[in-house]
């Protein structure tokens, strides 16, 4: 009943209520069924707080938050490890109290109900590690979390989702949450299951998914730049501030026509041409990353560097930010501007920013749909 962020009741719940029930669940009577219950109504309070949809894949709630869920403890699959691994460790005993409790008929019949094979999403468990793989498994087999799947190899930008911190108002945080999970009302899920429902856009008449909303719909057009826009002018400030020397979007000529790349930065010997791009989840954002390098890695574009910089045609240093509308950013493009000195905080704020601006994105397509109801 206390007036908390939702953020601040999801950290409370996964780092002290649920652990807080742990000594008992291990220790005590404690039956299958009642974990299967504990885990039930905890999804339903993080539901009621995030205003998720009642598909939203049970894995969304359970899956670590480097894969992109919310790391909500799953009670059933925790508990029967943890009292295993407490009965293992009894039988295994030298102390002879221990001994002659391991041999009551009563522990092992426990010992047999609490080591049965455990599995989730096709998944054997069998420790701490193999909840996780299979959590995570299970959330991108998914419809809503197949676009999560780069998210391991980038997982620390998805912090956000478990520190409980200030980062984001209340709102804002629950509005990302329903992005990062592809869980906003659409016509393309609304008709999940009903095909005389139609699934089209109103505007363009393509099927009406978030991902088209976000990233092809001719109505967010406006919102998408200003998207764009929001994160390069973040990325160009953090890099001023580490004393490089800034342009954005110069026009520089070459045979092909005038490029525009998004941030130009020199400072001493280096020199750096930067672009940005929010891409679709559905396509790997290294490859999106290496074609924006080709795009810009030219002599032309050399050379106008050199003049601008002073630094050596050759030394000039090609790369890009590239995210997708997740907020998942490409693993070459963290790697390559961490030589910039673009931090990890840095791209855990890159990538709130680009779920912020879906997040307007998606209020002005609801906003202006002619002929339909709001979004819920």
């Amino acid at each position: 009943k206390a007036p908390l962020k939702p953020q601040q009741r999801l950290f409370i719940l996964r780092c002290n209520l649920l652990p807080s029930l742990l000594h008992k669940a291990v220790l005590g009577r404690m039956h299958k069924k009642t974990l299967d219950f504990l885990d039930k109504i905890s999804r339903a309070a993080v539901r009621a707080w995030l205003r998720l949809p009642k598909d939203t894949p049970l894995a969304f709630f359970h899956a670590n938050y480097k894969e992109g869920g919310l790391a909500i403890p799953t009670m059933k699959l925790t508990v029967p490890l943890l009292r295993t691994k407490r009965m293992c460790n009894m039988v295994g005993s030298a102390d002879p109290i221990a001994q002659a409790v391991s041999q009551l008929p009563l522990f092992q019949k426990d010992c047999r109900r609490w080591s049965a094979p455990l599995s989730a999403f096709g998944i054997p468990i069998r420790d701490g590690e193999g909840v996780k793989r299979a959590m995570g498994v299970g959330l991108h087999m998914s419809v809503d979390g197949r676009g999560l799947q780069g998210s391991s190899a980038v997982g620390f930008v998805n912090h956000w989702l478990v520190s409980g911190n200030a980062l984001m108002t209340g709102r804002g945080f629950v509005n990302c949450v329903r992005l990062k999970g592809n869980l906003a009302y659409t016509a393309a899920r609304a008709a999940r299951g009903r095909p005389e429902k139609s699934n089209r856009c109103d505007a363009c008449r393509g099927i009406e998914s978030l991902a088209h909303v976000l990233q092809t719909c001719p109505r967010t057009h406006a919102p998408r730049i200003d998207r764009h826009d929001k994160v390069n002018k973040y990325l160009a400030a953090e890099l001023g501030r580490a004393g490089f020397t800034t342009r954005v979007e110069p026009a520089i000529p070459t045979p092909a026509g005038v490029r525009y790349p998004d941030i130009v930065v020199w400072k001493g010997e280096r020199c750096a041409v930067i672009d940005t791009t929010i891409v679709a989840d559905n396509h790997s954002s290294d490859d999106a990353h290496a074609r924006k390098v080709e795009y810009y890695d030219k002599p032309a574009i050399r050379t106008w560097c050199e003049a601008q910089s002073g630094v050596q045609a050759e030394d000039v240093f090609v790369t890009a930010c590239v995210l997708n509308w997740r907020g998942t950013p490409s693993a070459r493009s963290i790697r390559e501007l961490s030589t910039l000195g673009v931090t990890r905080a840095q791209w855990q704020i890159m990538s709130v920013k680009t779920l912020e601006g879906g997040v307007e994105c998606y209020a002005h397509f609801c906003k202006s749909t002619a002929g339909c109801g709001p979004r819920t």
